[in-house]
């Protein structure tokens, strides 16, 4: 980006920071999508061992967990899909409006205005990946225990 502008010194903070919130948000997306592929892969492994339990109590368990996690997977699924992750990213693009800015007379405080609406853009995009993996994780844990007891359950009380 440093070469697009001449910076000065009072926007190049800012541009450096959006800099450092994209590459955050890069791998916020990244974390979010291998989230969804464990998920994913416990889900069909939880399928398979849902067919192992015979009594109704172990199994009600199982079903249960296996619900969760649908829903854990769809709750963060739905975040990182990537026709949704190409709209913002597409309307985050700055080339353009940096053209727009230096072929007019050079303006600081619309860069500074470019600069502060991008910034709150990426901000809020972070909050969402944050909450949408924190949700998914506590569903992804609550489905673990819920299948866990399920085993402990099989295991304790109907055992052969």
């Amino acid at each position: 980006m440093e070469g697009r502008l001449d910076y000065r010194p009072t926007t190049r903070i800012g541009w450096e920071l959006l800099e450092f919130s994209r590459s955050s948000l890069a791998n916020l997306e990244e974390n979010a999508s291998r989230v969804v592929a464990a998920q994913t892969a416990g889900l069909i492994a939880l399928w398979v061992a849902l067919y192992t339990y015979e009594e109704a109590v172990p199994k009600g368990f199982g079903w249960a967990a296996w619900s969760m996690l649908l829903v854990s997977i769809a709750w963060l699924g739905r975040l990182v899909t990537p026709r949704r992750l190409a709209r913002f990213w597409e309307r985050c693009r700055i080339e353009g409006r940096l053209v727009e800015l230096k072929a007019a007379s050079y303006d600081e405080a619309e860069e500074r205005e470019l600069i502060q609406n991008l910034g709150e853009t990426l901000s809020a995009q972070i909050g969402t990946l944050r909450r949408g993996t924190h949700v998914s994780i506590v569903l992804g844990l609550g489905a673990l225990a819920l299948a866990a007891a399920g085993y402990v359950v099989d295991k304790a009380f109907y055992a052969p």
